[in-house]
């Protein structure tokens, strides 16, 4: 298994409903509008695009730094930085990039490699917790399921376990530590 298998994952935001938000068609990943009173932007989801590799890789980072750092030795901070650069820089053909991005920015990234392995996955601090992380996984999983994929595995940061569970992945097997990175072996059935 090559290494960037191992590179954990941060915070996701989850739903807290879905009566909070309609969608509207037009754009390739369509665009979430909230009604919510502390949401007022409009997010997009798409694909990644040449020249957004720093604000990813920062968002990549900091979000990294907030949630993973703490349970990691050095080598597995090294470790998961030079994999996260090679995603996002190089792009390697096997993975699939997708991006939410608010009037403020890119807020919420998602990498997955081979139509099935969460390789990244991130959402900036202040919109967590109101279902982006959730739109952001049903877009890319969507793709998973047009290659043919019916499952979807992730190696969860210790931190986000309890996040990935309530987007319906299941551990399946213990707590492993791989070139200094722990992670928590997780997958879910894909429906078509």
């Amino acid at each position: 298994m090559s290494r960037e298998n191992y590179a954990p994952h941060a915070r996701v935001g989850h739903d807290e409903s879905d009566a909070n938000h309609e969608f509207e068609a037009g754009t390739p990943f369509n665009i979430l509008k909230s009604k919510a009173k502390n949401v007022k932007e409009n997010i997009i989801y798409r694909k990644i695009r040449t020249g957004e590799e720093d604000e990813v890789f920062n968002l990549v980072k900091a979000g990294f730094d907030e949630y993973v750092l703490s349970d990691l030795a050095e080598e597995g901070a090294n470790e998961f930085f030079r994999a996260a650069r090679e995603m996002i820089y190089v792009k390697p053909a096997a993975h699939l990039i997708m991006v939410a991005e608010s009037k403020s920015g890119i807020i919420g990234m998602i990498d997955i490699r081979d139509a099935n392995h969460i390789c990244l996955f991130f959402i900036v601090k202040k919109f967590q917790n109101r279902g982006i992380g959730r739109r952001l996984l049903e877009r890319a999983t969507a793709e998973c399921i047009k290659n043919n994929s019916h499952e979807i595995e992730v190696n969860s940061s210790l931190f986000a376990v309890q996040i990935y569970k309530k987007l319906g992945f299941v551990q399946v097997r213990p707590e492993q530590l791989l070139n200094g990175i722990r992670f928590v072996p997780m997958v879910k059935t894909l429906r078509k």
